[in-house]
């Protein structure tokens, strides 16, 4: 990709972006504006269909690009860090399908209901580029890469990792699977670092220069990131003591060792795993978001920078809290804010001018 319609300073954001992953940028913020969804509706320019959850348009190939289309177009106003990306995804919960499990369809999305039942059946379990699913997610891929047009780039489907993948293919029953059958679990777990591999170089190679930009690629969080840095979970172990996290940390290192580097996701209610995340190597930041009946993360950012030091973090953040911590000089410097709620496009630009200024 030369260029990007969709963001023509889009050179000086991904330059922002490498200095952050650079651990040049400790004294400057990245900020990702999201508006109010009524404040969109009622925005002077919104003169077109939006259809804010392209889930609920799965797996109609076509439904799903117009949709990101449409919010692509409408957040190209916005003159953030946000790098307009359409994301090629059927949800968090289809990540079996792509193993062999059917797929079955809701207004969240794509479901791929447990399938293994026996452990036999990993004798049998492989990665299958001919297998139905991983042919409609490459025809996907395609599709959006040929009609993103240079406006946007495309992001691949998250990557249901490890225990999360066990998670997918054996349901609650996961939880028992750790402790009643754990040779099985590690070698299901040691088969997904190879599967993921797989099936992560078969959606870039149809993606192909949509994905890419400048010695990095976009990730469905509208961010650059370095090389063939890949996205993470350890969603799957929030539930569990962070012995299991011991116990399955070097599996989501050999995927990062296969790949290059690590972006990951954690919650608010997995912050007690960090000093185990934290122990992975090449990894490049992470992700956290706020979850229900939890303090909000911005008041426990002391608390998590104790933690991770200088590693560039992305945080939840509402409106008035971050516009009241940029203008007080309250905001760590050297991380991203996705600032939620934010009342109008208007008003999002002209904090960031404010934003482009700020030094912590």
């Amino acid at each position: 990709m030369d260029k990007m319609i969709w963001k023509p300073n889009l050179d000086e954001v991904v330059e922002r972006y490498m200095a952050l992953w650079a651990g040049k940028f400790n004294d400057q913020i990245i900020v990702i504006m999201e508006p109010n969804v009524t404040a969109i509706e009622d925005h002077e320019s919104w003169q077109y269909k939006f259809e804010y959850d392209f889930l609920k348009v799965c797996p109609d190939i076509p439904a799903m690009f117009e949709s990101n289309e449409s919010l692509l177009r409408f957040r190209s106003q916005i003159q953030d860090d946000f790098i307009p990306t359409a994301w090629v995804t059927y949800g968090g919960t289809a990540g079996g399908a792509f193993w062999g499990s059917e797929m079955k369809f809701y207004a969240s999305g794509g479901y791929s209901p447990p399938f293994i039942k026996s452990w036999d059946q990993l004798d049998s379990l492989k990665f299958d580029p001919d297998w139905k699913w991983n042919m409609e997610l490459r025809n996907a891929c395609e599709y959006f890469a040929e009609h993103a047009s240079g406006r946007f780039g495309v992001a691949i489907m998250e990557i249901s990792n490890d225990l999360n993948l066990l998670h997918n293919l054996r349901g609650s029953q996961f939880l028992y699977d750790i402790y009643d059958h754990r040779e099985e679990v590690e070698r299901l777990m040691d088969m997904c670092v190879d599967f993921n591999v797989k099936w992560v170089k078969m959606q870039r190679d149809a993606l192909g220069e949509a994905n890419t930009y400048r010695g990095g690629r976009f990730d469905f969080w509208g961010l650059w990131l370095p090389g063939d840095t890949v996205f993470l979970s350890v969603d799957a172990y929030t539930p569990c003591s962070p012995k299991i996290l011991e116990w399955g940390r070097p599996y989501i290192q050999k995927f990062i060792d296969r790949m290059g580097s690590g972006w990951l996701h954690n919650h608010a209610v997995g912050l007690r795993l960090l000093p185990g995340v934290m122990k992975l190597e090449r990894l490049i930041g992470m992700e956290f978001c706020d979850d229900p009946g939890e303090p909000k993360l911005f008041t426990r950012m002391h608390e998590i920078t104790e933690i991770t030091g200088d590693m560039p973090i992305m945080i939840d953040i509402d409106f008035d809290i971050f516009l009241s911590a940029l203008r007080e000089h309250r905001l760590k410097g050297g991380a991203i804010y996705w600032v939620r709620e934010v009342p109008s496009i208007e008003l999002a630009n002209e904090i960031m001018k404010e934003v482009r200024k700020y030094r912590a």
